[in-house]
């Protein structure tokens, strides 16, 4: 036999045992792949939905006030979306959890008594429901009487639950239906009270004022960082039907040079202005980096620490305003998280 004829018969005899072997690691490499954790299953794409643990509350009694907190359970047989709704019977306030899992548990379903649609709760009866958009029969319910609503940290101007506080003072123009008063409504953005101005006043941009001196703010320990960057202002608003403006202007008045007043000679002042209120409860928080300066008699260095009195001045421009306001506080590190 000719040497070429024995390599080609060499050759023979290897390549279908090297072609079989390669064969065999490319199917175990795909065996391999099949069971990685991050391959959709093949029930969560083609299999029917089973529920396999009803959905629970952890409690129908919930105190937020102390750190407390709700968590729901149930169990499904594959990963599905899925919503829980919490609706305050009584407030309207709304706080939904979502996910994409098969388990829900206190890791992806824990409820501290926080709110995703304003008002906040009050101590109220809650209805919850849980849903599957990809599955409309499925709905399961549950109810939660919140008896201590969530405690929020931060230094408290006022919250008006018990009316003007003592050394606040309010001026009001002469004009058309003027009212400059606290209304007991328990759909306020926070408590069962908030604050109206409104009313139109043709020879005046302004409607009048409600000024608020730093010692008679609701939190007798009020106090705010030297550094600025972290401050931050928080108040909640809307306008009424019939309002025709919505022009608010805050004022913060610094005592930069100690005499315990404000000075404009010798102060600086800061105003943060809100335009296009909504008819539905928004928050809006502000850095005390973004106040614009107004007047730098201080020196235009900007002092939180300082701050001694709050403006607060509707704008009417000739026409009807009405504004309603509640639970103006500070926080530090980042705005309100309701």
């Amino acid at each position: 036999m000719k040497s070429t004829d024995k390599k080609i018969e060499k050759y023979n005899s290897v390549f279908p045992k090297a072609f079989l072997i390669f064969l065999l690691i490319g199917f175990v490499s795909s065996c391999d792949h099949d069971t990685e954790p991050e391959d959709p299953n093949l029930i969560d794409r083609f299999g029917p939905f089973e529920v396999v643990q009803d959905f629970e509350a952890s409690t129908d009694v919930a105190d937020f006030s102390s750190g407390g907190s709700v968590v729901f359970t149930a169990q499904f047989n594959k990963n599905i979306n899925w919503v829980i709704t919490i609706t305050g019977n009584t407030s309207g306030a709304v706080k939904r959890i979502e996910g994409f899992n098969r388990i829900i548990n206190a890791e992806n379903a824990r409820w501290n008594g926080t709110t995703t649609d304003l008002p906040f709760f009050k101590n109220e009866m809650c209805s919850v429901e849980i849903t599957i958009p990809e599955e409309p029969d499925y709905m399961d319910t549950a109810e939660i009487e919140v008896i201590g609503t969530r405690t929020y940290e931060g230094s408290l101007v006022t919250d008006w639950e018990n009316g003007l506080n003592p050394g606040f003072t309010v001026f009001v123009q002469s004009g058309l239906d003027m009212r400059f008063d606290t209304i007991n409504d328990p759909t306020g953005a926070e408590g069962g009270v908030f604050y109206e101005m409104s009313g139109e006043v043709t020879f005046a941009d302004d409607l009048g004022n409600v000024a608020m001196p730093k010692d008679a703010f609701t939190d007798p320990d009020f106090s705010l960082s030297l550094v600025p960057d972290i401050v931050y202002f928080n108040v909640f608003a809307k306008k009424g039907q019939d309002a025709a403006e919505d022009i608010v202007v805050f004022q913060f008045m610094e005592d930069d040079n100690g005499n315990g007043t404000y000075d404009p000679n010798a102060d600086d002042l800061y105003e943060y202005v809100i335009q296009d209120l909504t008819l539905d409860w928004e928050q809006y928080s502000v850095p005390y980096t973004d106040m614009v300066l107004s007047n730098d008699g201080g020196g235009g260095q900007r002092n939180p620490d300082r701050l001694t009195r709050i403006v607060v001045l509707p704008i009417g421009l000739g026409v009807r305003f009405e504004g309603f306001f509640d639970y103006l506080i500070f926080t530090e590190g980042a705005p309100l998280q309701p």
